[in-house]
């Protein structure tokens, strides 16, 4: 993915519901870190509620431009996250959290 992500322009994108909440906003700076550490291009987008809807329609949105290398979602939705998966293959690589442990 690594070699093959900067060849072709595709980047990765971090999607999280509340993207202006403090905690997010460190997941954010270390997933842009780590993204420019790399020399990957990177988006970070969000919904500014919790709202789960709007969070996997962030991703379908992201998925849907044809730009993405990986798609790192933080969601409380396994039906969404699966639902995610099935789209993303095989696109792209897609990692999913939900806000349960």
């Amino acid at each position: 993915m690594s070699a093959g992500a900067k060849a072709n322009g595709k980047k990765f994108y971090w999607v999280q519901p509340m993207k202006g909440h403090p905690v997010h906003q460190m997941t954010q700076i270390g997933f842009g870190e780590g993204c420019k550490k790399l020399g990957y291009q990177y988006e970070i987008i969000g919904t500014d509620s919790s709202d789960v809807a709007g969070t996997i329609a962030l991703a379908e949105q992201a998925l849907a431009k044809g730009d993405a290398a990986g798609i790192a979602i933080w969601t409380g939705s396994l039906p969404g996250i699966l639902s995610l998966r099935r789209s993303a293959r095989p696109a792209c690589q897609l990692s999913c959290r939900t806000s349960r442990a």
